[in-house]
């Protein structure tokens, strides 16, 4: 299902009210203390920004069997 914001409260209404909705849901209380409350996507993306600063580990294998197949020198670790 897709919405069209614009075509009911208008689209500065839908973020002003998906915005309350987060910050309520980032501020209740975990049952977990360990595990905070997040929403739909965001360890998704702390993720890919974790991955896009500091590179993505590979398996052991991963690296020495690339540059065999392409021909290259395998990086140094």
């Amino acid at each position: 299902m897709s919405s069209a914001p614009q075509r009911f409260a208008g689209e500065d209404a839908f973020l002003r009210q998906m915005n309350f909705t987060a910050e309520l849901c980032l501020a209740a209380k975990p049952r977990d203390s360990d595990n905070p409350v997040r929403l739909p996507g965001q360890l998704a993306a702390a993720t890919k920004r974790q991955a896009e600063r500091d590179g993505v580990a590979l398996h052991p294998g991963i690296a020495a069997a690339l540059a065999e197949k392409y021909g290259i020198a395998p990086p140094r670790a």
